[in-house]
C-alpha cells in the first residue's frame, strides 16, 4: 500500500498530460458542449499543475463540477441517445478524476479508464487508420504506467511500452478468430457515419456539389474484367416528379418478382454506412441477398439501411432488361409536368416532334444539338431565371449533369415521349491491379431514361453529348481546369494532379478494401466457415481447448520475449564435470567456500587430503584451460580420466571424519 501512496513523478504527468489528450480527441464528436468545456477545464488544471502553476482543487469544486455534468446529461439524454450519453459520463469521469490524482493508486485508475475510451474509438469507424489510431493511443496509455513502475532512462520507457502493445496483438489476433461473433448491442442512430451524398430530391445544381467531395460511395470488385467506362453507370435513384425547380422520387412500391439469376458477370459492392435504403448497382443487377429487394422501377434496395460497411454479391445481367409495356397510369404519371412555365422548351419540345415523328430520332435530335451548339459542362454554372430549363437551354447554356438530364426529361414529356431522371454514380477509380474499382461522391451523375416502343426503358445520357470525356476517362479528366473540383477533400484527391499522389491514394484504397473484406466483413457465416476447414465439425469443447492452448503460447512467448522467463541454458561440459568433481569432493567435508576461486580450491583440498593433491591439482588445471583457455581445444577424455582419477584416489575414510558408507566408492 505504501508503494501505491508515492507522489507523482512530473514524467509521468507530462505522459498522462499527452495520453488523456489522445483518448479524448477522437471522442469529441460525442460529447456536448458542456462536457468539452469542463474537460478543457480539468486540462487546463492539469497542466497547470504540471508546471507548478496551481494546487489541485478542492474535492467541494470537483464535486460540484461532476453534479452539474449529470444534471446537464439528464436533461440532454433524450436528444444524444443513450449511448451517447454514457459516454459522456465516462469522459467526464476521466477528466474530474485527472485533477484529483495524489498518488500512484489514483493514477492507476486514470489509466484503465483511459482504456475503456480508447476501445471507444471503434464506435464511428474501424479502418487501417483507425486501428493504427487506437495502437498509438494504448500506447501512450500503457507508457504512463510504465513510467511509473518501471523507471529509467527517458528512451527505455517508451520502448517497453511500444514492446507490450505489440506483443498484445497476437493474443488479439487469436481472440478475433475464436472468439464467437454476436451482434452489436447498440446501433449509433444519426451517427456521423451514416451519410449519403444523393438525395430522393435534385435541383439542378444539387449533383454539382458533390464533385468538390473526394468522400468514398462504395468499392465493387468483378469477376474478369471490369466493364467498360460507357457500361459502367450505377443505378441509385429514379427521380420521376417535377414541380417546375425540383425532381423527386415517387413513394417506392415493392415489384411481385425478381428477375431470374442467369448467366451474367458477378460483382460485389463494399458500401459505406449510410441512413438510406437505395443501392447503386448496374442495370440491370440481381441478388439473391435476403438483405436486399427490388423495387417496380428495377432498384435494388437495402430493406434496413446499412449502419455500418456492408458487402453484398450482384449478378449484372448485361442486355437482359426486359421489356415492359406501360399502363395508362404509369404513362400518364411519365408525362406528367406542371401546367404552366417554362414556355419556349415547350415549343422547341413539339417544333422538334413535328420534324421526327420516331420517339428516338426526337431524342437523338436533342443529343445532336446539345453536341453542336456552344453548351459548357462545369461544375460552376451561372445562376438560373425563374423559368430554369429554358433559361439553361436558351441563354446561360452552362450547367452539370442535373441541369442536361433535367432539360432532356422536360423536353421528353413535352413532346409526349415518357421519360424520368436517374441519379446515381458514373464510372469509377481502378486499383493498379486492375481488380477493384472506388466510387466517390465526385463520380456523381444524372442520366435519362426514356421509354420506346417495342424496347421499353432506355438509358440516355445527355452529358455524354456534350463532354464525352466525362464518361470515357472521368471527371478528373473532364473538370480538370475546374477549380471547384474535389475542393473540399481533405485527403491525398486534393492534389489529384499529382500523379504520385493519385497512385498512393489508390493503394491506400486497395488496404482498406482487404480490411473491410478481412476484418469488418469477418461475420459469424466467414467465422464458421474458417473453423469447419480447421476443425470440420465445430464443437465448443474443440474452441475452449484451442482457445486455452493458444492463449498459454502466446502468454509464454510474451513473457520470453519480455525477459520473464528463459530456458535454461546448457551448461559447458568442462564446467559440468567439475561440478562433479566439487559434488564427490562435499560428500567428503571437502566442498569449497563461498567466493573460493578454482587455483585456491585445489590447493587448499591438496593441503586437508595429500592422497588427492595431485589429482585435484591435475583435475583443476585440465578444467581451466578448457574453460577459459581459448586455444585450448575440447577434451572430454581428458576430463573424465582426470575425474576417474579424483575418485580412485579419495580415501575410505573422510580426512578427520568416519567415512559415510561402510564401503569406498572406486
Amino acid at each position: 500500500m505504501a508503494r501505491t501512496r508515492r507522489p507523482i513523478s512530473r514524467r509521468s504527468q507530462g505522459w498522462l498530460l499527452l495520453a488523456q489528450v489522445a483518448v479524448i480527441l477522437p471522442l469529441a464528436s460525442h460529447c456536448t458542449p458542456w462536457t468539452l468545456a469542463i474537460l478543457a477545464l480539468c486540462l487546463l488544471w492539469r497542466l497547470g499543475i504540471f508546471f507548478g502553476r496551481v494546487a489541485r482543487p478542492p474535492r467541494l469544486l470537483v464535486n460540484l463540477l461532476g453534479l452539474g455534468a449529470l444534471i446537464t446529461l439528464g436533461l440532454v439524454v433524450s436528444q444524444v441517445g443513450m449511448l451517447s450519453a454514457l459516454i459522456n459520463l465516462l469522459v467526464l469521469a476521466y477528466g474530474l478524476k485527472t485533477i484529483e490524482i495524489r498518488h500512484h493508486g489514483d493514477l492507476s485508475v486514470v489509466v484503465l479508464t483511459g482504456y475503456f475510451l480508447i476501445a471507444l474509438h471503434g464506435l464511428n469507424r474501424f479502418d487501417p487508420a483507425a486501428a493504427l489510431q487506437i495502437l498509438i493511443c494504448f500506447w501512450l496509455n500503457t507508457q504512463v504506467l510504465v513510467s511509473v513502475y518501471r523507471p529509467g532512462p527517458l528512451s527505455a520507457g517508451p520502448r517497453l511500452a511500444a514492446k507490450m502493445v505489440l506483443l498484445s496483438v497476437p493474443l488479439a489476433l487469436l481472440l478475433f478468430v475464436l472468439v464467437p461473433r454476436i451482434g452489436p448491442l447498440w446501433q449509433m442512430h444519426g451517427s456521423q457515419t451514416a451519410r449519403t451524398g444523393l438525395s430522393e430530391t435534385l435541383a439542378l445544381g444539387d449533383i454539382a456539389r458533390l464533385g468538390r467531395s473526394s468522400e468514398l460511395a462504395f468499392r465493387a470488385s468483378f469477376e474478369g474484367d471490369a466493364p467498360a467506362p460507357e457500361h459502367l453507370y450505377w443505378r441509385a435513384l429514379v427521380l420521376d416528379r417535377f414541380d417546375g425547380e425540383r425532381w423527386q422520387a415517387s413513394p417506392p412500391q415493392a415489384a411481385m418478382h425478381r428477375i431470374p439469376r442467369s448467366e451474367g458477370q458477378n460483382y460485389t459492392l463494399t458500401v459505406q454506412p449510410s441512413t438510406q435504403t437505395w443501392l447503386a448497382t448496374l442495370t440491370p443487377s440481381s441478388s439473391l441477398d435476403n438483405r436486399l429487394g427490388v423495387l417496380q422501377n428495377g432498384r435494388q434496395v437495402w430493406l434496413s439501411a446499412p449502419a455500418q460497411r456492408q458487402q453484398v454479391a450482384l449478378t449484372w445481367h448485361r442486355g437482359e432488361r426486359p421489356f415492359t409495356p406501360l399502363t395508362n397510369s404509369e404513362r400518364l404519371h411519365y408525362l406528367s409536368l406542371p401546367s404552366h412555365g417554362n414556355p419556349q422548351s415547350r415549343q422547341w419540345a413539339r417544333a422538334l416532334l413535328q420534324q421526327h415523328a420516331q420517339p428516338e430520332a426526337m431524342v437523338q435530335a436533342v443529343l445532336d444539338h446539345l453536341r453542336r451548339e456552344p453548351f459548357h459542362y462545369t461544375l460552376t454554372p451561372p445562376p438560373l431565371g425563374q423559368q430554369q430549363i429554358d433559361s439553361f437551354l436558351f441563354d446561360t447554356r452552362s450547367g452539370f449533369c442535373g441541369h442536361y438530364a433535367s432539360a432532356l426529361v422536360f423536353l421528353a414529356r413535352s413532346a409526349g415521349i415518357p421519360a424520368r431522371m436517374i441519379t446515381g454514380y458514373q464510372g469509377g477509380d481502378l486499383s493498379p491491379d486492375q481488380q477493384l474499382m472506388s466510387v466517390y461522391q465526385y463520380n456523381a451523375h444524372a442520366w435519362v431514361e426514356v421509354h420506346l416502343p417495342g424496347r421499353g426503358w432506355v438509358s440516355v445520357d445527355p452529358t455524354a453529348a456534350v463532354a464525352p470525356s466525362r464518361v470515357e476517362q472521368g471527371p478528373e479528366v473532364a473538370l480538370a481546369d475546374e477549380a471547384a473540383f474535389l475542393s473540399e477533400s481533405t485527403g491525398l484527391l486534393r492534389w489529384h494532379q499529382w500523379p504520385l499522389a493519385r497512385t498512393l491514394h489508390r493503394y491506400l484504397g486497395v488496404l482498406d478494401h482487404r480490411w473491410s473484406q478481412w476484418v469488418l466483413g469477418f461475420d459469424t457465416r466467414r467465422q464458421q466457415a474458417l473453423w469447419q476447414d480447421w476443425f470440420g465439425q465445430v464443437r465448443i469443447w474443440d474452441l475452449a481447448l484451442v482457445m486455452a492452448t493458444g492463449i498459454g503460447l502466446v502468454a509464454l512467448f510474451q513473457a520470453w520475449l519480455l525477459g520473464l522467463w528463459r530456458w535454461p541454458k546448457a551448461k559447458p561440459q568442462a564446467l559440468r564435470h567439475y561440478q562433479k568433481a566439487q559434488a564427490l569432493l562435499r560428500r567428503h567435508g571437502l566442498g569449497p567456500q563461498p567466493g573460493e576461486a578454482a587455483g585456491p580450491y585445489a590447493q587448499r583440498v591438496g593441503r586437508q587430503c595429500p592422497p588427492i593433491a595431485n589429482a585435484i591439482q591435475q583435475l583443476t588445471e585440465c578444467y581451466l584451460a578448457q574453460r577459459f583457455d581459448p586455444n585450448q581445444a575440447p577434451d572430454r577424455q581428458a576430463l573424465r580420466q582426470a575425474l576417474r582419477a579424483l575418485k580412485a584416489r579419495l580415501p575410505a575414510q573422510r580426512w578427520g571424519f568416519s567415512p559415510r558408507s561402510s564401503t569406498s566408492r572406486t
